[in-house]
């Protein structure tokens, strides 16, 4: 049974991969553009369910993500540094800074650490709005794209490929994070943090890790999108952003790897077709929650579960049905 499951697995991702490499070559620039935008919140939406592991909701996930940008925006605009190299520096300024952070932050437990991560967020929002070193409200720009062997990462398609890879690297060593012994002990921490001490875990410890490797990946995520908008500026990272991150998680489940990319992909796909009807489009927001709370209601476990949800009714009117006959 299990060696079934990993093959459909296996056969799914395969799927999934040849899908995502054929996809500029049959369709327009435009969507190209948006799908690009995708991989990069799916990397943002993944870290996100990261530090979610460890039993706590980060309302700062964005705003690190905006550290990445701001990190490769200053080392190549003003110091020449190749996008090769602030590919990882944005994600360690982004986990330095969370390190720092962490120490009051992880002291705190639920809605409390909830609300002092929005505080947090909002604290780097405004530095980047008031300190002319950072741009202000003008941001920083141009931002240049990579240059690799004659590459034009300033195309779309180069781009696109560039950035479906680096997300594919990304959620690989999420998932084999999440499915290691440390991955095990932070879940076990979020199940019974005073439990799991008893047995010898370093609850804060894991709490770090956690909240630490999460916000590395946003500031990949910032870098590449840096990158691929040739701006940055402190609009990119708004409350309303990090608000779409977590809708997109919960929606998809947050108790499932794949959850918040399947949240990610259904919504995405929502708001491309939003786009077309210009009058519904400002109530975006009011359709996300309106999904948000429908999922709750429903499907707590989120969308993938739908699978399963409509199996087991299945089941249940069948075997209802032999009752009946007998």
């Amino acid at each position: 049974m299990l060696k079934q499951k990993f093959s459909r697995s296996i056969i799914s991702l395969i799927i999934l991969v040849a899908i995502s490499i054929a996809f500029p070559m049959v369709t327009s620039p435009y969507y190209t553009s948006l799908a690009t935008m995708f991989f990069i919140n799916a990397i943002l939406v993944v870290s996100f369910r990261f530090i979610a592991t460890m039993g706590e909701f980060s309302f700062a996930h964005v705003a690190f993500m905006g550290i990445g940008s701001y990190a490769t925006a200053l080392l190549t605009t003003r110091l020449g540094w190749p996008f090769w190299l602030t590919l990882p520096m944005g994600g360690i300024a982004a986990a330095t800074i969370s390190l720092v952070i962490s120490y009051p932050l992880l002291r705190m437990k639920g809605f409390y650490f909830f609300v002092a991560s929005f505080a947090a967020g909002q604290s780097m929002y405004l530095i980047w709005t008031k300190f002319k070193f950072f741009g202000a409200f003008l941001g920083i720009s141009p931002v240049p794209p990579p240059k690799l062997a004659g590459i034009n990462f300033s195309e779309f398609t180069p781009y696109y490929y560039l950035v479906f890879v680096i997300a594919i690297l990304c959620m690989i060593i999420l998932y084999r994070l999440e499915h290691s012994r440390v991955g095990a002990a932070i879940k076990a921490v979020a199940a019974n943090d005073l439990l799991a001490q008893s047995v010898g875990i370093n609850v804060r410890l894991y709490k770090t890790i956690a909240f630490i490797t999460g916000s590395f990946f946003a500031g990949v995520a910032g870098v590449l999108l840096a990158h691929r908008m040739g701006y940055v500026g402190p609009d990119q990272f708004t409350f309303t952003y990090n608000l779409y991150v977590i809708v997109w998680t919960i929606t998809g489940g947050l108790y499932s790897f794949n959850g918040p990319i399947t949240g990610l992909v259904v919504l995405t796909i929502v708001d491309i077709i939003l786009r077309n009807y210009k009058n519904v489009q400002p109530y975006t927001p009011l359709i996300y929650g309106a999904v948000l709370i429908i999922t709750l209601l429903f499907l707590p476990r989120g969308l993938i579960s739908l699978p399963q949800r409509v199996s087991a009714i299945i089941k249940r009117k069948k075997v209802r049905a032999k009752l009946v006959n007998n």
